[in-house]
């Protein structure tokens, strides 16, 4: 029996992968949180790249061959849900902030 046969024994159910990905928005939007909170008394317009450039990790890069080494199968999984998590608040933000500026 191999390493991925047992993380594939593991999460047979639907419930792991509902877990990873509400693992991971829990996450991101703890650290959102915080980079909110450090960048609470900057001019808005300057906050907002403040906010993205604390935020925004280099996770795919570094995150998933980490997480693959730590946690096998399972931890690509996961991270791979925290970096979709990512990509879609860093559109949505900058889509939001452009309207506005542009209007």
């Amino acid at each position: 029996m191999s390493r991925n046969d047992d993380v594939q024994n593991s999460c047979d159910d639907d419930t792991c992968d509902c877990r990873g990905i509400l693992l991971s928005a829990i996450a991101f939007f703890l650290i959102w949180c915080i980079c909110k909170w450090v960048v609470r008394k900057l001019d808005k317009d300057y906050a907002v790249v403040e906010l993205v450039a604390l935020m925004y990790s280099n996770c795919g890069f570094i995150g998933i061959p980490m997480a693959q080494g730590i946690f096998e199968a399972q931890g690509v999984f996961y991270m791979t849900a925290y970096v979709d998590n990512s990509t879609i608040f860093y559109v949505v933000l900058l889509e939001e902030r452009g309207k506005k500026r542009w209007n």
